[in-house]
């Protein structure tokens, strides 16, 4: 495969060379590009009438971070077969990552439905998402790999790290916001720490038409964290809805957490909110135009941290720590 197939951190290679590598995987009937952040994504209709993401990706993502994906996702297969994620697609060869001049290409089966980012979710929706990312978490409880201690921006342990972004806001209010957001919880350093997926996202869930959870994608940010990292991501951007503690409630007992991590989650989550409002607007100073994409949550969070200083960190304080969610 040629070098110039990869440009820069974001690869964007021709279509006939995109389906030359989608065809070392499966026979391709149709090809079609998709969004992405950082890798060069392709959506692939196979003669198997199957569907497929093809993702291609620079150096160095592909020498840490692919196979770092690769192996939690073979290790969920194996562990949790039930659990819906996607799984790895092998070259006809049996490769799990076709390496080129300057980076990777792998194949990944594709999950129909919607992003829970495109509607608003019913309290049954929140309560199946809360359940299936518990299960995602006791699934990667004894997934170890050397990459998972990769320096990550997103880990939560990186809060007070993100403050130094905080002058790209450039609303008075949504810094003030931010910057009160970042004090992580005293008891944090305690909290039981595992692999975990580390960006569950309304953007990285995908729902069914029936409610349920169809998938949890982009492993992307797959890091050794906090336990209840994942449950306060995916909580966060629903903080100020009422189906919130059924989510916490059915991600708690699906992962067993204990009371001292249901106590952590309002803090949590309030460092995920400001966390995201301080990276995504140093990411979108520096790209400008991915600004819209790359601010896409940016709203939600500052909403969810209004919320949360006008009163709701109290309120989910004490449905989570006076009531039947903590055990």
């Amino acid at each position: 495969m040629d070098a110039s197939l990869l440009a820069g951190a974001s690869p964007r290679p021709p279509v006939d060379a995109t389906r030359a590598l989608a065809e070392r995987f499966v026979a391709v009937a149709g090809i079609r590009r998709l969004g992405g952040e950082r890798d060069a994504n392709h959506l692939i209709e196979g003669v198997d009438g199957r569907r497929y993401v093809l993702k291609i990706v620079a150096a160095p993502e592909a020498e840490q971070s692919i196979p770092l994906q690769i192996a939690a996702l073979d290790h969920l297969a194996e562990q949790a077969p039930d659990l819906p994620v996607p799984r790895v697609v092998r070259t006809r060869a049996g490769a799990s990552l076709v390496e080129l001049a300057e980076g990777a290409a792998w194949l990944l089966t594709f999950h129909d439905g919607a992003l829970l980012s495109d509607s608003a979710p019913s309290g049954a929706t929140l309560a199946a998402l809360g359940e299936t990312a518990g299960r995602l978490t006791r699934a990667l409880a004894d997934f170890a790999h050397p990459a998972l201690a990769r320096p990550l921006e997103w880990d939560l342990a990186q809060a007070d790290a993100a403050r130094r972004w905080l002058d790209h806001i450039t609303n008075a209010e949504t810094r003030r916001l931010a910057a009160t957001a970042l004090d992580l919880p005293s008891t944090y350093q305690t909290l039981p720490r595992q692999a975990v997926h580390g960006d569950l996202n309304p953007f990285n869930v995908i729902v069914a038409p029936d409610g349920n959870v169809a998938a949890l994608i982009d492993f992307g940010d797959l890091h050794r964290g906090t336990r209840a990292a994942d449950l306060a991501v995916a909580a966060a951007y629903h903080v100020s809805d009422p189906g919130a503690v059924a989510l916490i409630a059915t991600y708690a007992e699906a992962a067993q957490l204990v009371p001292e991590e249901v106590a952590a989650i309002p803090g949590l989550i309030a460092a995920r909110l400001g966390m995201t409002l301080a990276i995504t607007a140093r990411r979108a100073a520096e790209r400008p135009m991915d600004a819209a994409y790359l601010l896409r949550n940016a709203a939600s969070a500052v909403a969810g941290l209004r919320w949360l200083a006008n009163g709701g960190a109290a309120q989910l304080e004490a449905d989570l720590v006076g009531g039947a969610v903590a055990r």
